[in-house]
Parts: C-alpha cells; sequence; structure tokens
C-alpha cells in the first residue's frame, strides 16, 4: 500500500517549507539534460514539420503526439497547416 502525505502527495513529494497558501516541494529523481529543452522550440519544431522534435520527448509520448495528430503535427510531408501566401490562386 502506498503511504499517503500532505494533500495526497506520495512519501516521496512532501513539502519542504509551508506558509500560507504556498508549498514547495523537493523533486527527486529528475535528468538534468531535460533543463535545456524549452517548449515552444519542440512545439515550433512539431508545427514546421521537422522530424527532430522527436529527440526531446520520451518515444512513449512522440507515439501519442504522432497518432493523435496533436499540437498541429502532420506526417513528414511538411507542416501541419500553412497560410496562403500571395501567389496562391483563391
Amino acid at each position: 500500500m502506498h503511504e499517503r502525505g500532505y494533500a495526497g502527495c506520495s512519501r516521496s513529494m512532501q513539502p519542504m517549507e509551508k506558509g500560507g497558501d504556498i508549498a514547495m516541494f523537493a523533486i527527486r529523481g529528475y535528468d538534468v539534460t531535460y533543463f535545456s529543452i524549452r517548449t515552444p522550440d519542440v512545439l515550433a519544431l512539431i508545427q514546421t514539420g521537422d522530424p527532430s522534435w522527436e529527440q526531446f520527448v520520451p518515444p512513449a509520448v512522440a507515439d501519442l503526439i504522432k497518432a493523435e495528430k496533436l499540437f498541429g503535427y502532420a506526417e513528414a510531408s511538411g507542416p501541419a497547416c500553412r497560410l496562403p501566401s500571395a501567389g496562391d490562386a483563391g
């Protein structure tokens, strides 16, 4: 059975400090290599059809994004949507 602590959190996520309506938690078990990844950059890669975005997310997340066509994902054919240019026939 999993013991619960503060506000239903597991023991591994107990508050370091609590004051008023704010609680700070220690985060354990993280991978520092992910710190340099910027969400807006990955989103832009997905939306422009650049397949390199997959290296920045876990494989299961990439599979879900592709299967559900999330965040503007389109097949390798290019961006999910494109604004018409002046030369497009209307």
